[in-house]
């Protein structure tokens, strides 16, 4: 359908108030976009010029981005190895609602802030995770000591003295807006911080 087409027919079904047939139609259109963006390969060349079009391509680029980043990341694995897995990829303090942010990205679900946080507590309450977190291997840093800004990472990424090493810091930026096994021989490369 050509753009002009379809702000016709929009326009049409506005005069007629027709403002869920409108909304119907943009859903469509939102799920068309993200089918597109799903199927773009990787090798599109950007332009610093800033067009729809250019813009649209640095969105795929990022997207891919990621997905690469997450290559490995499998939905059937358990929420510890989910955790742990992004804590290795993100190489960093993170809280657990980005972690409940990034899974939801991964396995291409939308979430509402209430699924986030949800998942999140999942996480956090994860049986499998609280004795690996008992065995110190990751450690908890509390920012100015809310147990609600509390990240997560990797006892390498502290000092002596618990302060977090410089490339490992968290973002603030999370708070202030407030199945199958998985088996591999490279599995415990995988998790291992």
């Amino acid at each position: 359908m050509q753009v002009n087409k379809l702000i016709s027919t929009i326009e049409t079904l506005n005069s007629v108030g027709q403002t869920e047939s409108i909304v119907s139609l943009a859903k469509e259109l939102k799920e068309a976009y993200d089918f597109a963006l799903k199927i773009i390969g990787d090798n599109e060349t950007l332009s610093d010029t800033k067009t729809d079009d250019n813009i649209v391509k640095d969105n795929i680029l990022i997207s891919n981005n990621f997905k690469q980043k997450f290559s490995e990341y499998n939905d059937k694995w358990n929420l510890k190895n989910k955790f742990l897995y992004i804590l290795k990829k993100e190489n960093r303090f993170l809280h657990f609602r980005e972690v409940a942010q990034i899974i939801f990205r991964l396995e291409d679900k939308k979430s509402s802030y209430e699924e986030e946080r949800d998942l999140a507590r999942l996480i956090s309450n994860n049986n499998s995770l609280r004795a690996y977190k008992a065995t110190g291997d990751i450690v908890n840093i509390k920012h100015k000591g809310s147990p609600k800004k509390s990240f997560w990472g990797s006892k390498k990424w502290v000092d002596k003295d618990g302060t977090i090493k410089r490339g490992y810091e968290y973002s603030l930026d999370i708070v202030n807006n407030t199945g199958k096994k998985f088996k591999s021989s490279n599995e415990k490369d995988l998790f291992n911080l």
